[in-house]
């Protein structure tokens, strides 16, 4: 996982630890619920509002082999505190206008992280919980 390099390099650092650490509790996660299954991808799906605190909207998938959604998993034990982390690192050490609004964080079973940020204000409203 890596976010653009430039002026923000020392505050991507410390995200991408937020990040890793996310990873490492969800792959844990995963594994614990799915017991011997096999499973493709799991991911957190995190947006925030453009105003106030971080509190937003949030779900936590499992991608089977088959391509189908495993939907009754919640965000590891842990994920809120790294979550207002993440989210204290963008807001201070960022300039407004680099923000981002929402994240997408996938992890593979042989523990792969990858975040894709999001940083249209708007990406709040297009949030669907059924997938």
């Amino acid at each position: 996982m890596a976010l653009t390099e430039g002026v923000y390099v020392e505050a991507h650092e410390k995200i991408n630890e937020v990040f890793q650490e996310i990873g490492v509790l969800l792959v844990e996660l995963v594994n614990s619920r799915m017991k011997q299954k096999t499973w493709k991808s799991a991911y957190i799906d995190q947006r925030f509002p453009t105003e106030g605190g971080p509190s937003g909207l949030s779900k936590c998938r499992v991608v089977l082999p088959n391509n189908k959604l495993v939907s009754d998993i919640y965000n590891p034990r842990g994920y809120d505190s790294l979550m207002l982390k993440a989210f204290e690192i963008r807001t201070t050490e960022f300039q407004a206008k680099d923000w981002w609004y929402g994240f997408l964080l996938t992890v593979y079973p042989d523990r792969r992280c990858e975040v894709k940020f999001f940083y249209s204000p708007d990406y709040i409203s297009e949030f669907d919980m059924d997938t």
